[in-house]
């Protein structure tokens, strides 16, 4: 039987990293640094940055009123 710290050793798994500061400029420059140590590393098969792509997200205007008389609460709107 394998003991399950010996199956996790063998498993692929995804890494990720999040830089964050106020300087754009320190931001690409450390992210190019990471990536370029990281493709380094032999067996990672995949890098990339996500600085240019754009965040999806929708915001929502809800007219309370409205939403009052349909009986729906500001909980049963609210989600994280």
């Amino acid at each position: 039987m394998k003991s399950p710290k010996f199956v996790m050793l063998a498993a692929k798994a995804p890494v990720e990293v999040r830089i964050s500061g106020d300087s754009i400029e320190t931001l690409k420059r450390v992210a190019n640094q990471i990536a370029r140590n990281a493709r380094a590393i032999q067996g990672v098969t995949w890098v990339r940055d996500d600085y240019e792509q754009p965040l999806h997200s929708l915001r929502v205007n809800v007219r309370q009123d409205e939403a009052n008389r349909l009986g729906y609460s500001r909980t049963l709107l609210a989600y994280p």
